[in-house]
């Protein structure tokens, strides 16, 4: 496994993250996609042990810089998408890179090719 991509508005996002602990044994899931689900900043926890994560989406999500706190030691993350929350839309802190390293932060829709906005 490589992807994840979870149910849409499911209310047992968090519930169902914490359940995912086999597969951080296995090191191999790179990209989670959490758009659109119900994760809350407490259930962004589970994540600080996957290390192999490159990729996460959290569009449409509720997520705060204290969520996006539980991204800081994932050593190979590159890229957060994060289209439709409080952190893309100026109501959250546009300091929405979850450390200090140059990590990829798309804050727009994607229209096409090269129409995101982003910023490390």
């Amino acid at each position: 496994i490589v992807g994840l991509k979870l149910p849409r508005r499911d209310p047992g996002t968090d519930a169902l993250l914490a359940e995912l602990g086999p597969l951080l044994a296995m090191r191999t899931v790179t990209h989670l996609d959490l758009s659109g689900t119900t994760v809350t900043d407490d259930g962004m926890a589970p994540l600080e042990e996957w290390s192999a994560l490159q990729k996460i989406d959290l569009s449409d999500t509720t997520i705060t810089p204290r969520g996006l706190a539980h991204l800081r030691g994932l050593p190979d993350l590159c890229s957060m998408e994060l289209a439709g929350t409080d952190l893309a839309t100026g109501r959250g802190s546009r300091d929405c890179s979850p450390g200090s390293r140059g990590i990829r932060v798309a804050c727009a829709r994607r229209l096409g090719p090269g129409s995101t906005h982003a910023w490390t």
